[in-house]
């Protein structure tokens, strides 16, 4: 009885879900690898003389042509600029690359133009960080000679494409925020490069991509730029297959360079994939990683083939970068996390009853990792975490009510203004007692802050029923020029109004009098409005605050998510309209409605003559 009590459910619901969240903070999330390709259409930013004709940027004059791209994570990226010249003089047109303002190099281009293509693969290298980064290519060396033999008097230059790829060295993943706040020095896991066949570049002999992999046809490799910034030792594991033909298997081999690292044999058949694994000590350096198939065969007579399929490499290290523990005392990651989870500083005896916990764990074998997890699982579990506890008297009791302790005004303001536990500023304020004394600051901090979104949100969402938004669905016959951004669209302007009001600290009364409203060009649109603020924007879904003077509009009531949400599909609704002012605008809700009223008539209604006021008297007096 008692394992299928209400009480055991909501428990054993309850330790799932911490088991769920402690799951999810242990994650490491592992850098995704840029592959991105940059068009001529991407070079938004172009000078006079650089020009979009048939896909292809063509500098005529010297002049450059920018774009940006975002890369995912820190490393060394590969570019590849497929370009062309039109010859003339005795010099080849050269290329100038910019990557964040600083000069990576000038290029020489020989290739000639071709309709349709013939593009040189210009190649070459940067250092990223992770975020956004600005490429700016160029033409220097511009030559023009009317005398010159005809497709030889000017020389231009064509940029078809710019393909960026990377990193080309392992990445360490990232741990959650919350364990990189609790400590950075806790690492998540080895750095690793994850390769798939079709990231590999061709090298000597025949090769080419086939569903994820390279393929060799005969001897030579494919190979990879590895770029290696820290020393140590690194361990390679290639996913290799091989269609088998002749007496002996397919043999290959991993080399850095022309240096051998390993050789091997793929003994499986009919391109069954096998794994191989080697360790070996590497120096920082771009390393030129070549896969090598070195024993082809075919057979004309029987066609028999022997090729090598390259489907995937990675490469992990150096493998004593794995920090797993931690440079901060249990103790003292079981003081900041209670401090965290529980939303105020641990007892003394919570400190001693979770410490032990701690290095009971930590003797079984956790890893300092393994012993966080299951602190959070078992915090989350707590009833301290789970309950609000009771707040203490502080100070004097005036009448029937006295301050409450300084903890729990941290906790109440935090939820009330972010819908968030407290951060560290408030739980020193409130630790050190000085909370209150700065009250009015810290109230101002938080409100400047992103979380305060909520407020808007989740208290004005609640307050003005502005969730209900997105049920409007007018009849198509008396508003046939209704979509769902409609919706969208006045729910916003109530939540910058609300957010106005609140940040400037505005009285209360501009909730029902203000002149003034937060509008797009689509919104006003729909109100038949032309204010002149908006003149100047050029984007139609920009909000910007514009004047009522002069209409019948003012404050939340004549805003077009109230009207809305208090209407009816097909015509205006008074009396939940008068019900929304009473209750929370007023905050005095009406009686509960008599249960021997009927409904009013709609079908009657629609096909009487008198208007809807007219008709709510008489359902009125009826009923009377």
């Amino acid at each position: 009885a008692r394992l299928t009590s209400p009480m055991w459910r909501a428990q054993e619901k309850y330790l799932r879900a911490a088991r769920k969240v402690s799951e999810r903070v242990m994650e490491v999330r592992y850098p995704e690898r840029a592959d991105i390709e940059l068009g001529s259409s991407k070079f938004t930013d172009r000078k006079k003389q650089a020009d979009i004709r048939d896909g292809v940027i063509w500098f005529t004059q010297p002049s450059a042509a920018v774009t940006y791209f975002k890369v995912p994570s820190e490393g060394i990226y590969s570019f590849t600029a497929h370009a062309a010249q039109t010859p003339a003089g005795d010099d080849a047109a050269k290329l100038r690359v910019k990557l964040d303002d600083k000069v990576l190099g000038e290029f020489e281009v020989k290739k000639e133009w071709r309709k349709g293509g013939n593009f040189q693969h210009v190649h070459f290298s940067g250092k990223l960080s992770r975020g956004n980064h600005k490429l700016s290519i160029g033409f220097e060396n511009d030559f023009n000679d009317p005398k010159a033999p005809s497709g030889r008097q000017d020389r231009n230059l064509g940029v078809d494409k710019v393909e960026v790829s990377g990193p080309s060295g392992t990445v360490r993943p990232e741990d959650s925020a919350f364990l990189r706040w609790l400590d950075p020095t806790l690492n998540a896991a080895l750095p690793s490069l994850d390769l798939s066949g079709e990231d590999l570049l061709p090298g000597e002999g025949p090769s080419g991509h086939d569903v994820g992999a390279m393929v060799l046809a005969s001897n030579g490799y494919v190979r990879y730029p590895l770029e290696i910034h820290e020393a140590g030792r690194y361990r390679f594991k290639l996913k290799l297959g091989s269609m088998q033909a002749g007496k002996d298997p397919a043999n290959w081999e991993l080399r850095l360079g022309e240096s051998v690292l390993k050789t091997g044999q793929i003994t499986a058949k009919n391109q069954a994939p096998q794994w191989f694994e080697l360790e070996t000590d590497l120096q920082p350096s771009t390393h030129d990683m070549r896969v090598a198939f070195t024993n082809d065969f075919y057979d004309a007579a029987t066609n028999q083939d022997r090729n090598l399929w390259v489907h995937e490499v990675h490469i992990i290290g150096p493998l004593n970068a794995a920090q797993q523990s931690s440079a901060l005392p249990l103790t003292q990651l079981v003081q900041r996390m209670g401090e965290r989870i529980f939303r105020r500083p641990l007892s003394a005896e919570e400190q001693e009853k979770w410490s032990a916990f701690a290095s009971a764990c930590t003797k079984a074998g956790e890893s300092t990792r393994g012993t966080v997890g299951l602190l959070i699982e078992g915090m989350l579990s707590s009833p301290a975490f789970l309950f609000r506890p009771a707040p203490q008297p502080a100070g004097q009791r005036v009448g029937n009510s006295e301050l409450i302790d300084e903890l729990s005004l941290a906790s109440r303001l935090s939820y009330f203004l972010w819908a968030s536990p407290p951060d560290e500023e408030l739980l020193r304020l409130a630790g050190e007692g000085k909370l209150r004394a700065h009250l009015d600051q810290t109230v101002r901090r938080m409100l400047q802050d992103w979380r305060a979104y909520s407020l808007q949100d989740d208290f004005a969402g609640q307050w003005l029923q502005l969730r209900d938004t997105d049920m409007v669905n007018p009849s198509k016959r008396f508003a046939p020029e209704w979509d769902g951004s409609n919706a969208y669209y006045m729910r916003v302007e109530t939540q910058k109004f609300f957010e106005h009001i609140l940040k400037e600290n505005r009285s209360v009364l501009d909730f029902l009098n203000a002149d003034y409203t937060f509008l797009n060009k689509r919104l006003a649109k729909w109100y038949e409005l032309d204010p002149p603020e908006l003149k100047e924007v050029s984007d139609s879904k920009t909000f910007t605050k514009v004047s009522l003077k002069g209409t019948p509009r003012a404050g939340l009531l004549t805003q077009g998510s109230i009207l809305s949400i208090t209407s009816n599909p097909r015509r205006t609704n008074i009396v939940r309209r008068g019900k929304f002012l009473l209750e929370n605008i007023l905050g005095t809700p009406p009686p509960p409605v008599p249960g021997d009223v009927p409904p009013l008539n709609e079908e009657k209604m629609r096909s009487s003559k008198l208007t809807l006021r007219q008709e709510f008297e008489a359902h009125r007096a009826a009923v009377n």
